[in-house]
């Protein structure tokens, strides 16, 4: 029991100490489009390590993830051999009874068998199987929550009601009045919607190979961000990652008064934070930890498997 919080211990010392922002980190840009303003972060990677998204492993069937008939928790099993898989935190998944965001990062190994994740419902109301989708197993995970406010309820709270109440504020903020968020998001008018941050957006990273993350701020205010230990994981989540950052700007009206948001401010927004002592372990794989600035919250994980890796960080507005 000693040697075991001792580990704890060590591993909260460990997240703590990397809290901040990396001192190789090189920002580019800006890049533009009508109220969102985005910036490339560039690093050398901490970690070759290879994971697989989420998206691409239930793609791929190397991933199951089961209804469990509670609304507040699922359970998500690794059947390859050979991938390390990568859920990401405010990750949706579509079907079961109702569509779930999942709250926390969490790597999992080869052949991990089910494993418990703490989830929330983003669609209020259904609790049926929904057309043809399978009723017991979730089939798919394309997008990631939007909008600072849902993030924080996603990812920081314990709310249900919250995180509902702020699935409609980001439906109807957008026009759309479905209570799945899922369903919006890739709806006709939301991809009307979307389509020209997208082409402005997506092409990116194609002549940036060595990005490892991005921050964004919508009518010039910093909004959020995410940093990864690699390229390869950023460019591989980049499609998911953007679009929700398209989302969330989408979702406000224009301000031609706003203030020129800088490299200086992508830079600072994500500087300088303390570490929260309660480090938690989702899995055996997954250690992760929380800090904040005044302004901003930031969710860290890390992989147990990569010596003094940390893996992802999320940095979201208050």
């Amino acid at each position: 029991m000693r040697s075991f919080l001792a580990g704890l211990a060590l591993a909260a010392a460990c997240l703590a100490q990397s809290f901040g922002a990396q001192s190789d980190l090189r920002v580019s840009g800006p890049y533009q489009h009508s109220n969102l303003t985005v910036f490339l972060l560039h690093s050398q990677a901490t970690s070759s390590r290879k994971y697989m998204p989420l998206k691409e492993a239930i793609e791929q069937k190397k991933v199951v993830v089961h209804e469990t008939k509670a609304v507040n928790e699922l359970a998500i099993e690794n059947i390859s051999s050979d991938v390390d898989v990568f859920v990401q935190g405010g990750d949706v998944v579509k079907g079961g009874q109702q569509d779930r965001v999942f709250t926390t990062d969490l790597i999992l190994p080869p052949k991990s068998g089910r494993t418990p994740v703490a989830t929330f419902c983003v669609e209020q109301g259904r609790w049926t199987k929904r057309g043809s989708e399978e009723v017991r197993t979730f089939n798919s995970s394309t997008e990631i929550v939007a909008h600072k406010e849902l993030k924080r309820a996603v990812k920081g709270g314990k709310d249900q009601s919250k995180v509902w109440d702020e699935v409609a504020k980001a439906n109807l903020a957008v026009g759309l009045a479905s209570s799945s968020y899922q369903l919006n998001v890739e709806s006709k008018q939301m991809t009307q919607k979307l389509d020209g941050y997208l082409k402005a957006l997506q092409p990116l990273l194609v002549k940036s190979p060595d990005a490892v993350g991005f921050v964004y701020a919508v009518n010039g205010k910093f909004a959020g961000g995410e940093v990864y230990s690699n390229p390869a994981l950023f460019n591989a989540l980049w499609t998911k990652t953007s679009k929700a950052a398209a989302v969330e700007a989408s979702g406000e009206a224009v301000d031609g008064k706003a203030p020129l948001f800088s490299a200086l401010d992508a830079r600072q927004s994500i500087a300088s934070f303390k570490g929260d002592a309660k480090v938690e372990s989702p899995n055996k794989r997954t250690k992760t930890a929380k800090g904040e600035s005044p302004k901003v919250l930031m969710f860290e994980s890390s992989d147990t498997a990569v010596r003094d890796g940390w893996l992802h960080r999320s940095y979201v507005a208050k």
